[in-house]
């Protein structure tokens, strides 16, 4: 599960990325419109509600969580050499 989680957010974060390089080397386009500012904040608030279900999803069977079973108690006895 981890490998897989590693590899959607390498291509999640390639994706930004690519995204990213494309708006700040951009310069013969048009200028920003009237919305630019309400959908830079829909966006980056949709990543942090999308990031927050991910880490919840994730981490829901998180084995620390839960009390397991009685520990184990062993006795044995031993010396150095």
């Amino acid at each position: 599960m981890q490998t897989t989680i590693l590899i959607i957010s390498l291509a999640l974060m390639a994706v930004v990325g690519v995204t990213y390089a494309c708006a700040v080397y951009a310069n013969d386009g048009p200028a920003a419109g009237p919305q630019a500012n309400k959908n830079r904040s829909l966006l980056l608030w949709g990543m942090i509600v999308f990031g927050v279900i991910i880490s919840v999803a994730t981490l829901r069977e998180n084995p620390h969580v839960s009390a397991g079973p009685a520990p184990m108690v062993v006795n044995i006895s031993g010396g150095q050499w």
